[in-house]
């Protein structure tokens, strides 16, 4: 082989890195001025200054836990600037998020899965507008209309059993929480490095407390808050699988082949390539809006809460993509190819460009209330939740075919690229004129989903007296429903043939902003026009292309249901002063129900038929018999109605130990079952299959056309022969099937059985050290995983027979239950404030933690065991600060390690080989963040987030019997943001 050649808060006073810390489950922070408030709705309204008296405040609340939790008040949460919840939540010990396009979406807690934690607001369950997930993407809230977060890591039989890795309750405004009457704002400018823009945003929020001559209280709470966020992303991306390229020749005369292993006798090296891959640059701008209000009221032991919450995020999206197709070249197509670099021919560019219009809402209504009657207490209450996104999309998609690509330095890191001329016969991608509108077709895209949750709950709790100690005894029921609906529509439109890059007024080299070689940037105002002009001059297609059309519309439309009914007894004892015990048991009766389409999609080779046609028409045959041929050759796409579901009863036990064997000293120990019940993308009712004629190649019918019938087809019979030679010169089926998405209906629950406990030592107000193990074994997880080969029998199907009419699939992805899996862990965190220290030294501080985890899984189909999928094995925080009256200065990392993603997400044919499992890369951010407070009510802030410039990066990890190493999946670049504002509060 030889090497080929290629030419965005408040700064110092963050709580948010809290490590774990236990505070009560009934107590309450919220941020005011002054050190302590008083006892407020029988909960701890406590008001602390400054990062380290917010810490310490945590610190006191931890010895009268009954479980563990983290708490963040209102003066910690966002102190940052983060834009949006996710963001400010991975500065919370054990916590760490997903990102899309440089903005965090969901939340993992202990390097667990994100779909292991659930996430409320005020306690409601909120639904997601993602078709492919049950968990919530928090990119829509705003941190500054929140009092406190609450994540719990234990489970007690009151909680919900979907919450095994913990849960998450946002809580908004409240006046009684923070317990007297206020108002404050904030006012910030950001600036986005790779976007160079500016980003404005303001808040406001207030409390007000109305006290009755009759000693009752009424209360007020609002807040809201607008922002706009410009952005530009990078993204190098492999999405359709890998596959393996052999030398079976000599290494003095190679010739490269397409097989399904290296391990062939006749190999004599092996190599790993992408079928293809992309790169692309992404601008966003989101305008965000978040309104909460609060009326809340006290008439003597009755407290009644009325909340609700809106949230909208519009977002203007403009995507522009360069696509490298090498699945078509191998062979003497393959001119020459090592580890990580080749050259091509007959390889395939593509140049699109996609604005796109989203529109996200979400809101919240709900009821809480609590009557206290001597030792009896009733709580009860319900909300409604909705979720709503609409999306409009249209896209232009241009191609130039027969190209000479020159690939190098391939690795997680990204892949260098350059285009050349195949011959002189052929095109040239470097002039704008070569890319052609791909079948004279542009393509326009709606989108609807909406998911819809409504719980009612029901609880009553006898307090008494037991081994001379406070005892209670609890019992509840809950109903909750959700309705999930997802509806796609895709139109094709038939424009006037002859469309190229070209015809753009106006064309900069490279897409501007983009450190990827995006070829040709037309003006997005042209783009725009050129949509708006070729739709009105078009013709939108239905029976034209055969099914397709249907295909588009229906495919990935499903309707979920869920309804839980849930049952719990909780019992709480003291058989000592120094000890507590809450034990009970938790019954969840679950119905799943979804209906949506199987379905399949034969496409034929256009380019193909293209010169077939031509070459009936040089060869005299009928215009009605070409019409006849060619609406044999158009796409073919049966729908068939497809639904399934699942139901299923679970009990779950738990017990939780509080010991508390020195004044200073806390022992928890705990014990729980839970469930996590499939997500959409795993158990909606979509099945996909794909056959596509990936065995007649162009070049080769146009070979058999002239060598063998001088350049001319005389009759449809000739066209038929000539396509059963170009096939067996070939060498390969003429047809093959794949599945794309089959997803299970009737996925089992994956069920968990954990283990907690904790160490916590408060030697002084100055230093806490805390130290947590925790084991979970874990049966029936659902994974997804890519199946070919002789395995598709495992499911059902016949191997792919190579034709248009078998029935059989050559390969797909699916979703599985596994095994078992086992996943533990250890957290670690400290706070030291050296108040001990002369002036000035005194101010400082630093505070941290860290989770270190590990896992072991086996499943159906994969001979080996394997990491959790989405279990990070560490993760942490770091902060080191320094504050006084005057000022403060933060600065702090966040640190995410790796992880699996998932299981051979290459497609290989052998599940067992580690090549083709998808990886996420370990990921540091650092931040800085000052402030001055210019009076006791207005300060000044700035924030310097992402200052490294960490990115989101995935990759295939290669290697096993291939020399390829790494192999780039993902590798999102979005740059670092600066931020200033000010602040008050009255």
């Amino acid at each position: 082989m030889v090497r080929g050649k290629v030419g965005a808060l408040l700064v110092s006073v963050s709580a948010l890195p809290l490590f774990a810390l236990a505070v009560p489950a009934a107590a309450q922070t919220s941020a005011a001025d002054g050190q302590q408030a008083a006892d407020v709705d029988g909960e701890n309204a406590i008001v602390v200054t400054g990062r380290r008296g917010s810490i310490e405040a945590a610190a006191d609340l931890e010895r009268n836990s009954d479980v563990l939790k983290s708490i963040v008040t209102a003066d910690d949460i966002g102190q940052f600037g983060d834009p949006t919840v996710a963001e400010s939540l991975q500065r919370i010990p054990g916590l760490s998020i997903n990102r899309q396009n440089g903005e965090g979406q969901q939340v993992s807690i202990r390097g667990l899965p994100t779909e292991f934690a659930t996430v409320t607001v005020d306690g409601a369950r909120l639904g997601t507008t993602d078709p492919d997930i049950n968990s919530t993407n928090l990119d829509f809230f705003s941190a500054d209309n929140l009092s406190q977060i609450e994540v719990t890591k234990a489970l007690t039989p009151e909680q919900d059993a979907d919450a095994i890795a913990g849960s998450i309750n946002l809580k908004t405004n409240s006046a009684f929480r923070r317990g007297k009457d206020s108002v404050g704002g904030r006012a910030e400018v950001a600036y986005d490095e790779k976007r160079e823009s500016w980003n404005p945003k303001v808040s406001g929020d207030f409390t007000k407390i109305f006290n009755l001559p009759s000693g009752n209280r009424i209360g007020l709470a609002g807040s809201v808050t607008w922002s706009q966020r410009k952005t530009f992303t990078d993204d190098v991306r492999v999405d359709d699988g890998l596959e393996f390229v052999a030398n079976d020749r000599s290494l003095a005369d190679p010739r490269y082949v397409i097989v399904d292993d290296c391990t062939g006798s006749k190999v004599v090296e092996c190599f790993l390539r992408p079928q293809q891959y992309d790169f692309r640059g992404e601008t966003r701008n989101t305008d965000r809006l978040s309104v909460n209000g609060a009326l809340e009221f006290e008439f003597g032991d009755t407290v009644l809460e009325f909340r609700g919450t809106y949230s909208q995020a519009d977002t203007d999206r403009y995507a522009n993509r360069q696509t490298y197709i090498m699945e078509r070249s191998e062979k003497a197509e393959i001119i020459e190819m090592g580890p990580d670099f080749g050259e091509l021919i007959d390889s395939r560019t593509e140049r699109r460009m996609r604005p796109t219009d989203f529109s996200n809402t979400v809101y919240t209504l709900g009821f809480d209330g609590k009557t206290e009657a001597g030792d009896w207490t009733v709580t009860y209450g319900g909300y409604y939740a909705r979720n709503k996104e609409d999306m409009a999309e249209m896209e232009l998609r241009y191609r130039a075919d027969d190209v000479r690509l020159f690939y190098d330095h391939m690795d997680r890191y990204g892949i260098n690229t350059a285009l050349g001329r195949q011959s002189a016969s052929k095109v040239d991608p470097l002039l704008p004129e070569s890319y052609t509108l791909v079948s004279d077709r542009i393509n326009e895209r709606f989108q609807n989903s909406v998911d819809k949750n409504w719980v009612l709950y029901y609880d009553i709790e006898r307090k008494f007296s037991m081994f001379g100690n406070d005892a209670a005894v609890k019992i509840g029921a809950k109903y909750r429903n959700r309705t999930r609906e997802f509806n796609f529509d895709r139109n094709e439109i038939a424009v006037t043939p002859g469309e190229s890059l070209g015809d753009f007024s106006r064309l900069d080299p490279t897409l501007s902003m983009s450190d990827l070689p995006i070829l040709f940037d037309p003006p997005r105002s042209e783009v725009e026009a050129k949509l708006s002009e070729l739709r009105a001059g078009g013709t939108i297609l239905g029976s034209e292309i055969g099914n397709s059309s249907v295909l588009a519309s229906v495919s990935d439309d499903y309707t979920g249901k869920e309804e839980i009914l849930a049952g719990y007894s909780q019992f709480t004892v003291r058989p000592a002063a120094n000890l507590q015990v809450i034990a009970g048991v938790r019954m969840e009766a679950s119905d799943f129900s979804s209906w949506g389409s199987r379905v399949r999609d034969l496409v034929y080779n256009d380019v193909a038929t293209t010169a077939i046609v031509d070459a009936l028409t040089a060869g005299g045959v009928s215009q009605a018999e070409i019409d006849v041929f060619r609406q044999s050759r158009l796409p073919v796409v049966p729908v068939v109605p497809f639904q399934g579901g699942n139901d299923y009863l679970e009990f779950f036990p738990s017990v939780n130990l509080k010991w508390e064997p020195l004044y200073n000293l806390v022992v928890r120990l705990s014990y729980s079952e839970g469930l996590k019940r499939p997500e959409f993308r795993e158990a909606a009712a979509v099945q996909q299959f794909v056959t596509n004629e990936k065995g007649l190649e162009e070049e080769l019918i146009s070979d058999v056309i002239a060598t063998t019938y001088g350049g001319t087809l005389t009759s449809v019979a000739q066209a038929e022969a000539a396509i059963a030679a170009a096939v067996a010169a070939g060498g390969k089926p003429q047809f093959v099937t794949e599945g794309d998405s089959l997803r299970d209906p009737t996925l089992d629950p994956l069920t968990s059985q954990n283990f907690d406990a904790s160490v916590a030592w408060y030697p002084s107000r100055n230093t806490v050290l805390s130290v947590s193990g925790f084991y979970k074994k874990i049966k029936n997880f659902i994974f997804p995983v890519g199946v070919a080969g002789a395995d598709v029998q495992a499911f059902g199907y016949l191997p792919d027979d190579g034709t248009a009419t078998g029935f059989g699939v050559d390969r797909f992805n699916t979703f599985v239950n596994g095994d078992k899996a086992k996943i533990y862990g250890v957290e670690f965190s400290f706070y030291q404030a050296f108040r001990f220290l002369p002036k000035p030294l005194d101010g400082f501080y630093v505070e941290g933690n860290v989770t270190l985890a590990d896992s072991e899984a086996t499943a159906p189909l994969v001979d080996r065991t394997f990491p959790f999928p989405d279990q990070s094995n560490m993760i942490g925080n770091l902060s080191v600060g320094y504050e006084n009256d005057l000022f403060s200065l933060r600065g702090a990392a966040v640190y995410q390690g790796s992880r699996l993603r998932v299981l051979n997400e290459g497609r290989l044919r052998d599940a067992n080989d580690m090549a083709g499992d998808l990886l996420e890369d370990k990921r540091t951010q650092f931040d800085i963040s000052a402030r001055v407070n210019v009076t006791k009510d207005i300060q000044f802030y700035f924030d310097a987030l992402n200052i490294t410039n960490a990115g989101d990066r995935r990759f295939f990890r290669g290697g096993n019997m291939a020399l390829t190493g790494n192999i780039v999946g993902r590798n999102e670049q979005y740059g670092a943001t600066y931020q200033g504002g000010v602040r008050v509060r009255f």
